[in-house]
């Protein structure tokens, strides 16, 4: 008779919660960047998790970031194009991205060349008036007016062989002189966010003024029903200590902007065109996030009137105080960090974006100060 092998009934489990993981883990790296609300996280997992990140942040020195040029670290910039041409033949600069807008335009030719037929073979789309030099061999194009920024130009040579180059001017940049300051307790990033952009329009405050304003009743949750304080209405917990406490939304914080002599407007699912026009119109944004280098977490919890609360771990926020850029096209932000103890750090738009819509509009949100 053959002989049957059993599985025992321990070794079937071990199988099983094995089989359990290894497909969770599968899950997770077919879909890295997928994010679910979680209801078994608690409010305290959330929370502790953030304290811990700040208290650490917090240690850190204060870095005031260079805004000359930092973008220029981000986009590439060769020295030759696809048209640029080398030993014997035209060689036309400049070439590449991001290039300044008071540029002028170099043609080195292979042989003496007398300026009627430098300016005849020289073409610039889009057209731009200027004025042409001749040095031997070395024809020279110099706009009469700055060249329109974040725009893309085709210098061209006529010949017995056509050359052809692109270059493409820098963004505009414009940048507010919003004063830094660190968040004045673990956990008024908000307040201390909304107090820089506050200090650029001439009013002084402080963290504790500013949370006071939007709504301070601090108190802990209800661990067993799960029901706390709304934080679009106002600071939800405490600012400091062992206490928990949480933060608060662009909707309470509005309040305490408006308290202060400022009109401000929320905006959820902003687009980086929106905060773009901001800054340009010399408003500073406080926007919405979570603490670099983290992995954040939804939940939910209950007001007392049962009200359904989003709530994520490392929730953070920061003001943003510049642009590289127009309205329309937006390349990059800089942003004072409260926490990190960065001024001025650069981030690329779509970085940016990603990184505020990660729960749709509950962290996708910004409080524009006027």
């Amino acid at each position: 008779m053959r002989k049957h092998k059993h599985i025992h009934k321990i070794h079937a489990y071990v199988y099983i919660v094995i089989a359990i993981g290894v497909s969770i883990w599968l899950v997770s790296v077919a879909n890295p960047n997928k994010v679910n609300a979680d209801d078994n996280i608690t409010l305290n997992q959330l929370i502790t998790e953030k304290d811990s990140v700040a208290e650490m942040e917090l240690l850190k020195p204060n870095v005031v970031m260079e805004t000359d040029s930092i973008e220029d670290s981000k986009l590439p910039s060769p020295l030759w194009g696809e048209g640029a041409q080398r030993a014997g033949e035209v060689v036309i600069l400049p070439s590449g991205p991001h290039q300044s807008t008071k540029t002028q335009i170099t043609i080195i030719f292979p042989n003496i060349i007398n300026l009627d037929s430098f300016k005849n073979s020289f073409s610039i789309i889009p057209n731009v008036a200027g004025k042409f030099s001749i040095n031997k061999n070395i024809g020279t194009f110099i706009p009469d007016n700055d060249l329109a920024p974040q725009t893309k130009y085709q210098i061209q040579i006529a010949g017995d062989i056509i050359t052809t180059n692109v270059f493409e001017t820098r963004a505009d940049t414009h940048i507010l002189v919003v004063p830094y300051y660190r968040q004045q307790y673990s956990r008024s990033c908000e307040a201390a966010s909304l107090r820089m952009a506050l200090a650029y329009l001439g009013t002084v405050s402080d963290d504790k003024e500013i949370v006071n304003l939007a709504g301070y009743n601090p108190r802990e949750p209800d661990w067993v029903k799960n029901v706390w304080d709304d934080p679009y209405k106002m600071f939800v917990g405490f600012l400091d200590g062992k206490q928990v406490g949480y933060g608060m939304y662009a909707s309470a914080l509005a309040k305490s902007s408006s308290a202060l002599g400022h009109s401000s407007r929320v905006l959820k699912n902003p687009t980086s065109q929106d905060i773009a026009q901001a800054i340009w119109n010399d408003q500073p944004v406080v926007a919405w996030g979570y603490i670099k280098n983290t992995v954040p977490q939804l939940s939910y919890f209950k007001t007392i009137s049962g009200k359904r609360i989003p709530i994520y771990s490392n929730e953070h926020a920061r003001t943003i105080v510049g642009v590289v850029g127009s309205p329309e096209n937006p390349v990059g932000f800089y942003i004072h960090d409260p926490l990190s103890g960065l001024a001025n750090e650069y981030w690329i738009a779509d970085d940016l974006s990603k990184h505020m819509s990660i729960f749709g509009a509950v962290s996708n949100q910004v409080l524009i100060i006027e």
